[in-house]
């Protein structure tokens, strides 16, 4: 298996993830999991929008009793348990308390915030609105970091430009 450095972070992973939701819909075997890992992988990558896949990984990465630092999780908030996709600070810290409860983790390596940062595409064009909703998501991704609880954060879901 082929490593890189993820961005500009120093984090090594694994060229080739695994990511639960896309692959196996709500859940993933064990099987699969250990022939990853076993193959090299490092890089595993959930969303909170899917509860039951990572209860599952949880439940799998437990059970292996791999060390921590031999793998890395990513996750993606945007939903926070709330039906509207804002980002705010209650919605990441909630979604990402629900998410390393149902992982069993006491932190993720990289947390991703998605789509995209506030509810700027349903608001109209006002940057005053955007740039808002941007600082709040820096605040609290930083708290986030602060806390222990994400190591790296970065946001998803954009154009690339």
């Amino acid at each position: 298996m082929k490593y890189r450095t993820l961005g500009r972070s120093g984090l090594r992973v694994s060229c080739l993830g695994l990511g639960t939701r896309g692959t196996f819909g709500d859940g993933i075997s064990d099987e699969v999991l250990t022939a990853a890992y076993d193959s090299g992988v490092t890089l595993f990558d959930v969303t909170e929008a899917s509860g039951r896949a990572e209860m599952l990984l949880g439940e799998v990465l437990r059970s292996k009793g791999w060390r921590r630092s031999s793998y890395v999780i990513t996750t993606r908030v945007f939903l926070g348990g709330q039906a509207d996709w804002s980002l705010s600070r209650k919605q990441v810290l909630e979604g990402l308390q629900g998410s390393l409860q149902r992982l069993q983790l006491d932190y993720v390596d990289v947390i991703f915030a998605g789509p995209r940062p506030g509810p700027a595409h349903t608001e109209g064009p006002d940057p005053t609105l955007r740039l808002l909703r941007l600082e709040e998501l820096v605040r609290v991704m930083s708290d986030v970091i602060d806390r222990g609880l994400a190591l790296y954060w970065g946001t998803g879901g954009g154009r690339a430009r």
